[in-house]
């Protein structure tokens, strides 16, 4: 269970790697940075730069930040939060909520059944955001629903959507304000 804090400049900063490793929390700062979580469920926030976010093992949750940046989750059910940039969001495993943030986004699924739905929450074709599927996979091996946000009360609502093979466990939800 450790907190590490990154400076100016390009870091590395790696969370605990055993199994007793509960929870770090890792903070790149300014620059460039590479961030890998451990075991545990794990809170990655990449700070300004173009930087790299590893979820590890653990449930996690990843902030990209300012600039564009790389987040990848786990085996397990992760948040990741682009922020601001050109991101490029994969959730892994798992039930993942994405959120591309600002920017032209690319939401990737491997397109294989044991890689899980994802909830893409800010999914903007006039941000040019993009879906990417593994090189495996078609587009009919996805089905995608669009959410309506009639009780938002605004206009500033992006529109969501879930993304899921056909395995019988649907995820829905609704839009989230940008």
């Amino acid at each position: 269970n450790d907190t590490i804090y990154g400076g100016d400049g390009n870091d590395l900063l790696i969370g605990g790697q055993s199994a007793s490793d509960l929870r770090d929390v890792l903070n790149g700062g300014a620059g460039n940075d590479t961030l890998i979580g451990g075991y545990g469920n794990d809170e990655l926030q990449g700070g300004d730069g173009n930087d790299s976010l590893d979820g590890g093992f653990g449930s996690d949750t990843l902030a990209g930040g300012p600039g564009d940046d790389t987040l990848s989750g786990g085996p397990l059910s992760d948040r990741i939060l682009g922020g601001d940039g050109d991101d490029f969001l994969n959730g892994g495993y798992g039930f993942d909520r994405l959120t591309g943030g600002a920017g032209a986004d690319q939401f990737y699924h491997m397109g294989v059944a044991s890689h899980g739905s994802d909830w893409i929450q800010d999914y903007s074709a006039a941000e040019e955001d993009r879906l990417v599927f593994g090189s495996s996979s078609a587009k009919s091996d996805f089905v995608i629903s669009y959410a309506n946000t009639p009780n938002a009360g605004d206009g500033s609502v992006a529109e969501a959507f879930v993304i899921y093979r056909p395995t019988g466990r649907n995820r829905l939800g609704s839009g989230r304000r940008r």
